[in-house]
């Protein structure tokens, strides 16, 4: 059997449901990394227009424009996507999990793991993307 990591993207608004996630798995095995983005510079990444409709009004109870969200406590890691390049925010993953001794600085190139879009599975409750001796798995 090999050793999986899976990552997995999830809008938690509620510190509540953060701790409930990190409660599920075994002390340790959780790490909460946030992505630090202003709602400004989500809404101009936004293909399907969703934040210039939550303006409108036309959505209700969108995160980052009408709906309440509780600030992170005490994350793991912090990544500033609003100006780190990918690469970086890859190489950052890359050295916490070498730090935690998750994957060995061998394994920690982000040359060797391919983006999330291409290797990613769609569940009902996010998207998983699960990395085996550096390659994706389906």
């Amino acid at each position: 059997m090999t050793d999986t990591i899976v990552l997995t993207a999830f809008v938690y608004v509620f510190g509540r449901d953060r701790e409930h996630a990190r409660g599920v798995l075994q002390h340790g095995d959780f790490l909460e990394i946030y992505c630090r983005c202003p709602p400004e510079v989500c809404e101009t990444r936004d293909p399907k227009g969703r934040y210039a409709r939550a303006r409108a009004g036309e959505i209700k109870e969108f995160t980052g424009v009408a709906a309440p969200y509780e600030k992170r406590v005490d994350p793991e890691l912090i990544l500033d996507s609003a100006v780190l390049p990918v690469e970086d925010s890859v190489r950052r993953v890359c050295a916490l999990l070498d730090e935690r001794a998750v994957i060995s600085r061998r394994r920690a190139d982000p040359r060797r793991f391919r983006a999330g879009r291409e290797c990613g599975r769609r569940a009902s409750s996010g998207i998983f993307t699960t990395l085996d001796r550096g390659r994706c798995r389906r």
